[in-house]
């Protein structure tokens, strides 16, 4: 399952790893950002992230950043995400629609 939704991304960004928590409640992923990915150069807060999504950390350039809403997001840059939401496979599915 990991592989298939790993293969199954958007060019804007790529799903690096998922782990299943708190017997399968809970998903934490990892993102990598890629160049083009709207969500870029903006604050934390202006993302209308979906309700139960949480940006845990941002890893640049190896270094980890545990965010708060004036941080951004850079290409290159990994995102750690816990969400309660299920079956997420691109980076947008984080946002509200």
């Amino acid at each position: 399952m990991h592989f298939i939704r790993g293969r199954n991304n958007a060019q804007f960004s790529s799903l690096e790893a998922l782990h299943h928590v708190a017997n399968g409640q809970i998903e934490t992923l990892q993102f990598q950002i890629n160049e083009g990915n709207k969500m870029v150069e903006q604050p934390l807060s202006q993302l209308k992230l979906r309700s139960g999504v949480l940006i845990a950390a941002i890893i640049r350039q190896g270094v980890a950043i545990f965010p708060s809403g004036d941080d951004y997001l850079e290409v290159g840059d990994k995102i750690i995400v816990t969400t309660l939401i299920q079956n997420i496979d691109k980076v947008y599915d984080l946002l509200e629609r």
